[in-house]
């Protein structure tokens, strides 16, 4: 069942603003690269005043998960910062 989950189906290359160089979805996440970070796997989102982003990054040594939050609605944002955190962990 995990390996379904995370069986990515590909939407295209790069998204403007954003720091995917592949994107796709498995099953109920966002799964797809992120430049020099590999795979990038969880999922962004965005209420009234917030955004959020929690991911996995399994290519990274040693793997690592993590979670960023910023005010306003741009995802990019949160997910930018994800990445960053997790190419400094």
């Amino acid at each position: 069942m995990l390996r379904e989950m995370r069986k990515s189906h590909p939407l295209g290359g790069a998204i403007e603003g954003r720091p995917w160089t592949e994107c796709g979805y498995a099953l109920g996440l966002m799964s797809g690269r992120a430049g020099e970070a590999g795979r990038m796997i969880g999922h962004s989102g965005a209420g009234p005043f917030s955004v959020n982003a929690v991911y996995h990054f399994p290519d990274l040594s040693p793997p690592v998960t993590v979670a960023s939050f910023t005010d306003g609605t741009l995802e990019g944002v949160a997910e930018h910062a994800a990445v960053a955190a997790a190419l400094s962990a």
